[in-house]
């Protein structure tokens, strides 16, 4: 694995060409869906990797993001499932990068996002498997990298800051070529008064932690000195007393851009003249001031290393280094078949969201109440099925693109089974469209298509619904006079007016979360008596009085002869303000994604890692035809009824 390090320099000129024309849509896109708190993990060279992405998700977006290694995604006690989890490897095929995949897909964060510098790896084919996990790889031109992460981690880094220039308020602008980056003085630093000292004391603001964590990793890795690490005020609180008794046998390397230069230089007044001191101002702030900082932090390694007689791309690996790196300290979990449902232990977590930490908890009261869902499931003789379209008969990164192939050929199935289906969702025509272009013409009698949240319903071969020819119905028309007023306010595009449905969606790099908060402040019930408002994955929705889901249960119910307790409901969003919570608080009804704390409805039963249209192809699957219409196959560990 290892490589001439000076060879691997002389490649990342042409590596960072590359990366500044690779496409990034796909990944931007992918961000753009992650606003909300952000885990970012790697090992090694990919965690300098990772702190440079948290601190791209703290500046561009203003939520929370930290780094990890492997080890502390597997013990941490975050609730994933409130944050994106991004995975940035090199190869894909360590321990504990799949270690750390498999424990947060069992974690069931809202995001899992895989970034791997190399194409066809173990790590992609275990993505491949889930649905709704999002994979960028790439081959880089310059092969592996030798023993130190060089190119990998200098391409990784550039595809992430024109991934992450998606914020109107800090665009991040890249320069043509690395030599304009990084300016001419990258190769002209002396850094030789450093590398006659024991240990190296590595000052910097909190803007350049990624490049301080970077010179710690390439010297530690490569046993070229001892490092420790600081910011300014830190250093400030006891770290300094190293210098009063070691100074003369310690450096000082500090990292400062132009608009921290002050606080460095302050601070470098009253350090010991004993101890030789050189200075870093890296041009740019925030990011660029990072990707410059990691480049020279490549230059100081090699200076270091010819003064140390090391090469740090192929220093050798001692062969207890070998076994530790192959040591694997992480249980892989028990998958799951598509055709499978959820344990107990797991289906019961996504129902009580975190109150099996509660003291006294009811944990057998939860049990009791997962194996009477399942009861009522297996009994149940099913007539129709209504399901959400966004987030669950599609994911929502792909909602635009047509019906995937094999939710189209279940419906199918269901519908030549006698089945009647129901569509329930907040958009308007476009699901006309994609359920036109996906089932066949004679089965179009049979699908009722719920738009605007059921406030439009009509038969699939209708082409009159939606009427969107009438005006915003009059309990609606206050709420668009307060949009209209406020709405540059809020920072949002102009909302989507229909009859009994004004939609808002949220500006470019604005958090649904925030937008909701913002809403929820406009709105008093008094003034706006029975209006609702409720949230899609990626839009808020605001009703007219009596507009629901249920009104396409009701609608299927009696096309199928039977009874709302005969439908099957199948959606994403089921704990309110989700725009399924109505829907699923049907006796029998299965989310995708999030649930309600009801007991007795809106169980995910879905296999771990299973979510939305991969979820729902699943119980799709699960349903048998039966005398007297469709069963759902629970299976019990008994003979099952028929």
């Amino acid at each position: 694995m290892g490589k001439p390090f000076a060879t691997e320099l002389s490649l990342l000129p042409a590596t960072y060409d590359w990366a500044t024309q690779f496409p990034v849509q796909s990944l931007s896109s992918t961000l753009r869906r992650c606003r909300f708190p952000l885990v970012a993990v790697g090992s090694g060279g990919s965690f300098t990797t990772a702190h440079l992405a948290a601190s791209l998700h703290q500046k561009l977006f203003g939520l929370p993001a930290l780094a990890a290694t492997p080890l502390e995604i597997a013990s941490t006690d975050i609730d994933l499932r409130e944050t994106a989890v991004l995975l940035l490897t090199a190869g894909g095929k360590n321990h504990d990068i799949l270690g750390a995949f498999d424990t947060a897909l069992c974690r069931e964060p809202k995001r899992l996002i895989v970034v791997c510098a190399s194409t066809r790896s173990p790590l992609a084919q275990r993505v491949s498997r889930y649905s709704t996990v999002e994979l960028c790889e790439f081959a880089l031109p310059s092969g592996r990298d030798g023993f130190l992460a060089t190119n990998s981690l200098l391409a990784s880094g550039v595809l992430l800051c024109r991934a992450y220039e998606t914020s109107e308020a800090g665009r991040i602008a890249l320069p043509e070529s690395l030599e304009s980056l990084v300016g001419p003085g990258v190769q002209e630093i002396d850094y030789s008064r450093l590398l006659t000292a024991e240990t190296l004391v590595v000052l910097y603001p909190p803007s350049l932690k990624t490049v301080a964590i970077e010179i710690e990793s390439k010297f530690t890795e490569a046993a070229l000195g001892h490092v420790q690490l600081t910011d300014y005020r830190q250093f400030a609180h006891g770290r300094h007393h190293w210098l009063a008794k070691r100074g003369d046998r310690t450096a000082v390397l500090a990292l400062a851009t132009e608009a921290t230069a002050g606080v460095m230089e302050r601070t470098l007044t009253l350090i010991p003249k004993l101890t030789p001191v050189v200075k870093s101002v890296l041009p740019y702030e925030g990011p660029l001031a990072c990707l410059v900082g990691i480049v020279q932090g490549f230059e100081l390694t090699r200076q270091a290393g010819e003064a140390r007689g090391i090469d740090p791309g192929d220093p050798g690996v001692p062969a207890f280094g070998r076994k530790l790196y192959n040591l694997g300290v992480f249980i892989r979990p028990v998958r799951a078949s598509i055709n499978a449902l959820a344990d107990p232990e797991v289906a019961i977590a996504r129902k009580a969201r975190g109150a099996e930490r509660a003291p006294g908890s009811q944990t057998s009261g939860w049990i009791q109440a997962h194996a009477d869902f399942l009861d009522r499931l297996r009994r149940a003789r099913v007539r129709a099925v209504v399901a959400d379209y966004d987030g669950t008969l599609c994911d929502e990164a792909r909602r635009l693109d047509p019906l995937p192939t094999p939710i189209t050929r279940e419906l199918i199935r269901l519908l030549r089974a006698g089945l009647v289906l129901g569509v329930a969702t907040g958009r308007g025509p476009s699901v006309r469209t994609e359920l036109r272009r996906a089932l066949p013409k004679d089965l179009w009698d049979r699908v009722v298509v719920g738009y605007y949240n059921g406030g439009d319903i009509g038969l699939l071969d209708d082409d009159q619904t939606p009427d969107n020819t009438k005006a915003v119905s009059e309990p609606l028309r206050g709420v668009e006079k307060l949009l209209a007023k406020l709405v540059g306010f809020l920072g949002v595009p102009e909302p989507e007016l229909r009859p009994k449905q004004v939609t808002l969606k949220p500006g470019e790099a604005q958090p649904l979360e925030r937008l909701w908060q913002n809403v929820q402040g406009l709105f008093c019930p008094s003034a706006f008596p029975g209006v609702s408002v409720l949230r899609s994955g990626h839009s808020i929705d605001i009703l007219a009085p009596g507009v629901s889901k249920l009104a396409v249960v009701n609608r299927v119910a009696a096309m199928s002869g039977g009874t709302v307790n005969d439908v099957l409901c199948i959606g994403d969003q089921g704990c309110w303000p989700g725009n399924d919570h109505a829907l699923l608080s049907t006796p029998l009804s299965l989310s995708v994604n999030t649930t309600s704390a009801d007991p007795e409805c809106c169980w995910n039963l879905a296999p771990v890692g299973h979510s939305e249209s991969q979820a729902a192809l699943g119980y799709f699957k699960l349903l048998k035809h039966c005398s007297n219409g469709l069963r759902f196959e629970v299976p019990d560990g008994r003979r099952k009824r028929t």
